[in-house]
């Protein structure tokens, strides 16, 4: 049988559950923890059920019974999944949250991110931050920050660290012109007072290197 990818199996259930990818979930951990063919059969997706009949199933499942049954206890002890996540053609995630039974879009909407300049990077950065909007923060930082902050457990802990000095600064230069910090060549300096914000060009985005 086909493996299906942890993304696909958040929308595949609808039929066994329609509150949501979460309970769905667990329908198809008890399927298969009952080796229950024609249940996991309607759990999958149209282009699953029409690949694998409902015999082909009974088979993987009896052939392979300890591979099913280590899944299902896998999915049953796993946390009740609130959220739902679709890949788009041109790649970017659209991210579904479940706020009191209702579906509400939290990621992959409307982009308000920018970091074509210096000071659309650091706007960024300081809405992101507060939004706690991690992906938008890890790009307004320079890749070795990316790299060292990989988890967001970790990053949220750095930036409570810095909030206060990245809101002091954003208070002093907002709100922010064009064209406001010096650039030179793929560093960029932006002076407030006798403090400043710095800035570094990788991958053609400009990231805040360092606010003091």
């Amino acid at each position: 049988m086909r493996r299906c990818s942890p993304l696909l199996l958040l929308f595949m259930l609808a039929a066994c559950a329609g509150s949501g990818p979460g309970p769905a979930m667990k329908a198809y951990a008890r399927a298969l923890l009952a080796q229950d063919a024609r249940a996991v059969h309607t759990a999958y997706d149209e282009a699953n059920r029409k690949a694998h009949s409902v015999q082909q199933l009974q088979d993987k499942l009896q052939s392979e019974s300890e591979q099913a049954r280590t899944l299902g206890l896998a999915l049953q002890s796993a946390p009740l999944i609130h959220y739902a996540e679709t890949r788009l053609s041109d790649g970017r995630v659209v991210r579904l949250v479940n706020e009191g039974g209702t579906w509400r879009i939290s990621r992959g909407g409307l982009r308000f991110a920018a970091y074509e300049t210096p000071e659309q990077a650091l706007r960024t950065l300081v809405l992101a931050c507060r939004a706690g909007r991690l992906d938008e923060v890890r790009a307004a930082m320079p890749q070795a920050f990316e790299d060292r902050y990989a988890s967001d457990a970790a990053l949220a802990a750095y930036l409570e660290t810095v909030r206060a000095r990245l809101e002091a600064a954003w208070a002093a230069v907002a709100p922010l012109s064009p064209g406001r910090a010096r650039v030179q060549g793929d560093a960029a300096v932006l002076r407030y007072g006798a403090r400043s914000v710095r800035f570094v060009r990788q991958d053609s985005t400009w990231r805040v290197l360092d606010v003091e």
